[in-house]
């Protein structure tokens, strides 16, 4: 009688550790669902890399958080194209940020119907392009704007691919987002017609072809104005730019600069050494000195053909420019201020780039070797970039607009083989000064950085062994050591 109540205990004892432990298991899972729940809706995101080749700037970020509409990308790209991992990633990260932007893709191999309805709602003339639409407003961005290419290699196969050398996803999809949402995109013009460099030219030395894509990408379009077109500057010209010009230009040209400037306008100038241009008097009328010369600082040259500039003189344009190196010039002119007046309607001139105590301004352009002069040298600090303001402090009247004029002595910095370093930034933030654009700085682009494992064949042996037969094998050891330790 006593053994049955003993088992019928037992019985009872271990009925109950199983329902205590089915309990335990539902609510164990209820636990983690509630878990689940809560850190989709609720969670902190990180980039722990190093490079942080998706990791979203500022300005992008801002961009996202103030949308007031949906935006939708589409990609259409095949699946082995190799920019599909960046981009998806890229976008997946912008769609992270806010609810607004959504992200789809379309394989031209596996749905043709769908390509065919794009085809009809976009003009699509390439083959891989990322669609960003805003209701019926739309940008297409092709895969030359996101991907940067090395330079072709003469020696290379015919059929070798170019290597890519950036990702400017980020700059190319934000500036498309920025375009759809924002206001419409101002436009810069470039001023044609005496040799200045051109920004449909893609020559190494004296296109400017990547420093226009650099505009575009910031929301700015940036134009041709060639003088034999046209007697005046545009009434929707944000900024006009003089990119080296090395004829003289006629009196009528420099006058309608001159009444421009004027009336509050907007201008950049980049003169080089040994040209004359018939604008060097204007220029003084706005407190700017463009001397004759060559600046030479030994003291900042690699081969004595170049000028590195950093650090910079305090300056809305600098300030940007310490966490992104040092500036190119080649062979610059002296460009000075001559002295700011007191009044508020006289131009107010500061310097952006100057040598070194040890630099001088060379008006010797055939001495060989180049060594200061005393005699006819002016020893430095030498500036040779200046940014001219007036009207905007001490202005009675605060609708109107100040005057902006940045003068460089040197256009060779932002030629097409030239926008290394902060070449580029340099240009964009003055570019957005005269215009009082303030978002934050250019989206810089992200190297491609290439990992390669170099084994051998026993190494690779070792490898495959340790992976399909030595780590399964630890964990049945581990399994047969825990079985076999129950049972004693």
């Amino acid at each position: 009688m006593e053994m049955r109540e003993m088992r019928r205990a037992g019985r009872r004892r271990r009925r109950a550790l199983r329902w205590n432990a089915v309990a335990s298991l539902v609510l164990a899972a209820i636990l983690a669902g509630l878990l689940h729940y809560l850190a989709a809706r609720h969670y902190v995101r990180r980039d722990w890399s190093g490079v942080g080749f998706y990791r979203l700037s500022p300005k992008t970020t801002a961009l996202l958080d103030s949308l007031q509409e949906d935006i939708e990308a589409t990609i259409l790209l095949k699946g082995g194209h190799p920019d599909l991992n960046d981009v998806q990633t890229l976008l997946r990260e912008y769609q992270l940020r806010t609810p607004r932007f959504f992200v789809a893709r379309v394989d031209p191999d596996r749905s043709p119907a769908r390509v065919e309805a794009l085809a009809k709602r976009f003009p699509i003339t390439e083959p891989n392009v990322v669609i960003f639409a805003a209701g019926d407003r739309f940008r297409i961005v092709p895969e030359r704007e996101w991907i940067e290419l090395e330079p072709p290699d003469p020696d290379a196969p015919k059929n070798q691919a170019p290597r890519r050398r950036a990702f400017l996803g980020e700059a190319a999809f934000t500036a498309a987002i920025q375009s759809l949402t924002g206001e419409e995109p101002r436009v810069v013009y470039f001023l044609e017609g005496h040799g200045e460099k051109s920004i449909e030219s893609a020559e190494p030395g004296f296109g400017l072809s990547q420093l226009a894509r650099l505009i575009r990408q910031d929301g700015v379009e940036a134009r041709r104005l060639p003088l034999d077109e046209t007697r005046r500057i545009p009434d929707d010209a944000a900024a006009l730019v003089i990119a080296g010009p090395r004829r003289r230009l006629p009196q009528p040209a420099v006058d309608m600069i001159h009444d421009y400037l004027d009336h509050s306008g907007r201008v950049i100038v980049m003169l080089d050494s040994r040209t004359q241009t018939g604008l060097e008097d204007m220029l003084s009328r706005w407190g700017v000195r463009v001397g004759d010369d060559v600046v030479v600082d030994p003291t900042r040259t690699l081969t004595g053909q170049e000028l590195l500039v950093g650090p910079y003189p305090d300056h809305p344009i600098t300030s940007p420019l310490a966490r992104y190196g040092y500036s190119v010039f080649y062979q610059p002119r002296s460009i000075e201020p001559m002295g700011n007046g007191e009044a508020a309607d006289r131009p107010r001139a500061t310097s952006l780039a100057l040598t070194t105590a040890k630099g001088w301004a060379e008006r010797d352009f055939d001495a060989r070797p180049i060594r200061f002069d005393a005699d006819q040298d002016r020893p430095g600090p030498i500036a040779f970039a200046v940014a001219v303001e007036r009207g905007a402090a001490g202005t009675v009247d605060v609708r109107l607009r100040a005057t902006r004029l940045v003068v460089f002595g040197d256009s060779q910095f932002v030629a097409n083989r030239s926008l290394t370093g902060a070449n580029g930034d340099f240009f964009l933030n003055a570019l957005r000064w005269v215009m009082e654009r303030h978002e934050p700085m250019g989206l810089a682009p992200k190297s491609i950085a290439e990992v390669r494992l170099h084994l051998t064949r026993r190494q690779m042996q070792a490898l495959a062994a340790f992976f399909i037969i030595g780590w399964p094998s630890l964990f049945a050891l581990i399994g047969v050591g825990v079985r076999m330790r129950r049972r004693h």
